[in-house]
């Protein structure tokens, strides 16, 4: 059987080009997910531009992965 979980990804960008995506973590609940892509986008508050944009990325997972779930 297989669960539906969301991985927060992060995004490093170049001139607004993007260089590298990584997976951070998965979570079982989107507003988890969503509270850390949040605090890790909006970290600057708009003083300044920060060259990292997080989301929450939808993924089937088997129910018996060893992989940890937040």
């Amino acid at each position: 059987m297989r669960i539906l979980v969301f991985a927060l990804m992060v995004e490093t960008l170049n001139a607004g080009v993007v260089v590298e995506t990584e997976e951070f973590g998965l979570f079982r609940d989107i507003h988890r997910c969503t509270y850390f892509s949040r605090a890790i986008s909006m970290q600057s508050n708009g003083q300044w531009e920060i060259p990292i944009r997080s989301f929450c990325k939808p993924m089937w997972l088997d129910k018996d992965t060893d992989k940890e779930l937040f």
